[in-house]
């Protein structure tokens, strides 16, 4: 008769295995909902500047001029210190920078998609844009 004692190799690489199968499933889900996530804060973010600059249009009559998004992202932009927002972010949620320009009559904010290799996620969270009005498009979709 064989006295066996404690956990055997073969027992420890079944363990590991189960374990790496799991993860296999889960990790996916997860990566998809935290990119989800952070494309919605992003176009949040985006919604909350191009709101701004529509309070500044009926203020006073013009948008904030600026070439790109580094000219307005800044603490002294009209849009901060006359109080439309607090602070506008340099940065989407993923850490690429936003993009747009402003000639005063009419602009446009621009976002990225969803970081993913997955084509079918990229493809429901595409790049996206907000334009003089408040008007919202996606890449592909039609505008709302």
């Amino acid at each position: 008769m064989v006295n066996r004692r404690g956990i055997g190799l073969i027992d420890v690489a079944i363990a590991i295995c189960v374990v790496a199968l799991a993860l296999s499933f889960v990790l996916p889900v997860y990566h998809a909902s935290e990119g989800k996530v952070k494309y919605e804060k992003s176009v949040m973010q985006l919604k909350s500047v191009s709101d701004a600059m529509e309070k500044h249009y009926l203020e006073t009559g013009r948008f904030p001029v600026f070439e790109n998004w580094s000219q307005l992202a800044v603490p002294d932009s009209p849009l901060v210190t006359e109080g439309y927002v607090e602070k506008i972010p340099a940065q989407d949620a993923f850490g690429r920078p936003f993009q747009g320009q402003c000639d005063g009559t009419t602009y446009e904010l621009k976002g990225m998609s969803i970081i993913s290799f997955n084509k079918k996620l990229v493809s429901n969270y595409p790049d996206y844009s907000f334009k003089t009005g408040a008007k919202f498009t996606q890449k592909g979709k039609k505008e709302s």
